[in-house]
């Protein structure tokens, strides 16, 4: 039981809301840069899957 409470304390990401600065800052708009692409790479897959079905119907 003392385990399982260690391991859902540790389990808080406090880095998360501390604000982007120094190194990190690069990197961390790169990887939002890379997060917005894969959303609208997937809007577009999904666009064309529903257009498909459309048209096979």
């Amino acid at each position: 039981m003392l385990l399982m409470a260690e391991i859902v304390g540790c389990g808080k990401d406090d880095k998360a809301e501390q604000p982007e600065t120094g190194l990190l800052k690069p990197q961390m708009e790169t990887l939002e840069n890379a997060k917005h692409l894969e959303q609208g790479v997937q809007e577009t897959a999904d666009q064309q899957r529903r257009q498909i079905e459309q048209e096979t119907k």
